[in-house]
């Protein structure tokens, strides 16, 4: 897993400043509330997310016409998607079972609900620079992860050489 892609629909998307990863916040979000189980699988804010091929994101999006809304690219450029290469001795954590998955929830949870876990993603980002997740590990951990819909890693940090000049992928609706 040496190249990832970034795949973004604003021009100049990709930042290297990689904002800190924030866990939910439980007194804007009451646990209690139903509307909270949704952000159980991912946190708050921080990170940025790639894939081992950027069509995967596009073809997801395109997929649901909700999150094209809100991811749809600029009509004259397209989706910028950027090439990384991810520097030798980055520490990722992959989910490929659902052993795997139970592994971060035992060591990394923040806190249970009935049967949805919020995990601690402030504490892993401090042992990890990744976590990603593949295709066997989305099946095997399917409920667990919610919003993890397609193999792809979620970063901490900055671990990629610099970057190319993206490429431009057409809009096809």
């Amino acid at each position: 897993m040496n190249i990832q892609f970034f795949v973004n629909s604003k021009p100049n998307g990709l930042r290297q400043n990689i904002k800190p990863v924030k866990n939910i916040d439980f007194d804007l979000f009451p646990i209690t509330d139903v509307e909270t189980t949704n952000l159980r699988g991912k946190p708050m804010e921080g990170g940025i997310w790639t894939t081992d091929d950027g069509h995967t994101w596009i073809k997801h999006c395109l997929s649901y016409p909700l999150l094209l809304k809100i991811k749809s690219p600029a009509e004259e450029t397209g989706w910028e998607m950027y090439k990384l290469t991810v520097k030798p001795g980055t520490k990722i954590y992959t989910i490929q079972s659902k052993e795997d998955y139970n592994y971060l929830k035992d060591k990394y949870l923040l806190e249970n609900f009935l049967s949805f876990n919020y995990l601690d993603w402030e504490k892993i980002s401090e042992d990890f620079d990744g976590v990603r997740i593949t295709n066997q590990g989305l099946k095997e951990t399917k409920g667990d992860l919610f919003g993890w819909e397609i193999p792809q890693t979620l970063w901490f940090r900055w671990v990629f050489e610099p970057p190319e000049k993206p490429t431009y992928v057409p809009i096809q609706k």
